[in-house]
């Protein structure tokens, strides 16, 4: 009975309320940095980092034309000032040009070049020689989206609610995992969503106050996220339609001042913090692939869902280290990365062989080996099955079968979404 009123007070001071607010800011990019270094490259960043490349140093947006290019400039412009240089990458771009229709396909082909072949001697600290350092010099500057996002919420929470709003919204969005996985990342998901959150909040700021600093808030925000996705158009049309509704509605009226988002709720807010602080340490740093309690088993996931999120290549760094502390010596790899498997095998320190792009090694496992699967693609193997299954009754044959996933468990689960399947003692009671 305490406790509460000092806490109360607590968050009724500026000082400390703003003091807990940068603490937590500073401290969610310390983690975000440590993501960015700690993840292999994932599928859609080796497309977006090569075409930001090419924009900026050939001055025209070819590559990757899906997307537009705010995120791509970021990150392109900065391998281009740390040195990186395009090689064999060159004459892909050209085809780009040359045959548009293509352009999205050739941005895999010359982001792979441009990372896995003409920059062999590219190092930054932490980092392995080559890809692995070029993605993450590339993933540095967009770690300012995570924490523009949790700033805006704090922001707007405290603009709405009062200091303990705002701590509370700033609470949410750390802890929760797909800021923290997708804000390490190049690609366009967390960034779309700070400029877009902060669209919105300069819109309220704007209707509540009419101030012109909001409006040119509301300019620069907007544009932003239509800088960095198309869809950004709808976010467009729904504040203009917002903005009239509002216009019409008249000024709003808060003589009460800002509403107290706690109530007698302080104790269950708390505990549910907590819980959601413990699940992230759990899940560091792989917090993209992150599923909570109710989603069962962590080598049964790929059963329930079927979206990249569950493995999109970000664990390879976790796999080389598995496989040095279990002293295992080949691994065979089955992943949907688009780059050559001896390249990517090779980027990251893996020993075995690798079959990326490729579903069919799922139904044929060979005894004696160790298998690291790609969630990602044992999900598309259920699917897959159930449908030829189902064309199989269709005509009388006898249905395939998943081998892995069905006859044989995971053992366990590496890099958040590599099932490992090991298979030397089968291999060991054969004749």
């Amino acid at each position: 009975m305490v406790l509460e009123p000092r806490f109360a007070r607590l968050l009724g001071s500026p000082r400390a309320a703003g003091i807990a607010a940068a603490l937590v800011l500073g401290a969610l990019a310390v983690v975000e940095v440590d993501v960015v270094r700690s993840l292999s490259i994932t599928f859609d960043e080796q497309s977006h980092i090569g075409a930001g490349f090419s924009y900026v140093t050939h001055g025209d947006v070819v590559l990757n034309p899906e997307h537009p290019p705010l995120v791509k400039l970021i990150a392109g412009a900065t391998i281009a000032a740390l040195g990186v240089k395009e090689g064999s990458a060159g004459p892909l771009l050209a085809l780009a040009r040359e045959q548009p229709a293509e352009a999205s396909g050739a941005s895999f082909a010359y982001g792979e070049r441009l990372l896995f072949h003409d920059n062999p001697g590219f190092v930054l600290a932490g980092a392995r020689p080559g890809a692995d350092s070029i993605v993450t010099a590339a993933r540095l500057p967009l770690v300012v989206f995570p924490v523009l996002l949790a700033l805006v919420a704090y922001a707007w929470a405290r603009a709405r609610f009062g200091r303990g709003g705002g701590l509370l919204a700033l609470a949410l969005v750390v802890t929760y995992p797909d800021v923290l996985g997708h804000g390490a990342l190049v690609t366009t998901d967390v960034p779309s969503a700070a400029v877009g959150l902060a669209s919105g909040f300069a819109l309220d700021q704007l209707v509540r106050d009419g101030r012109v600093r909001w409006l040119l808030l509301l300019g620069l925000a907007l544009g932003g996220a239509l800088a960095v996705k198309f869809s950004a158009i709808f976010l467009a049309a729904g504040l203009a339609v917002a903005a009239g509704v509002a216009a019409k509605l008249g000024p709003e009226r808060d003589a009460a001042g800002p509403a107290d988002p706690f109530g007698r709720a302080r104790t269950g807010i708390g505990l549910a913090l907590v819980g959601n602080l413990v699940h992230v340490e759990h899940e560091h740093p792989f917090h993209a692939s992150s599923v909570n309690a109710l989603g069962g088993a962590p080598g049964s996931f790929y059963r329930l869902l079927d979206d990249s999120n569950q493995d999109w290549g970000q664990g390879l760094k976790a796999l080389a280290r598995w496989q040095r502390e279990r002293d295992v010596p080949r691994i065979t790899l089955l992943s949907s990365l688009l780059v050559d498997g001896a390249d990517l095998l090779a980027a990251y320190g893996v020993a075995g062989e690798a079959s990326v792009r490729n579903t069919r090694p799922l139904f044929f496992p060979e005894p004696g080996k160790t298998y690291a699967v790609s969630a990602h693609l044992m999900a598309r193997g259920v699917f897959d099955e159930m449908l030829t299954a189902r064309d199989a009754r269709m005509v009388g044959r006898e249905p395939p079968r998943l081998v892995l996933g069905r006859s044989v468990e995971p053992s366990e689960v590496v890099g958040g979404g590599l099932l490992i399947f090991d298979l030397r003692a089968a291999g060991r009671r054969q004749p």
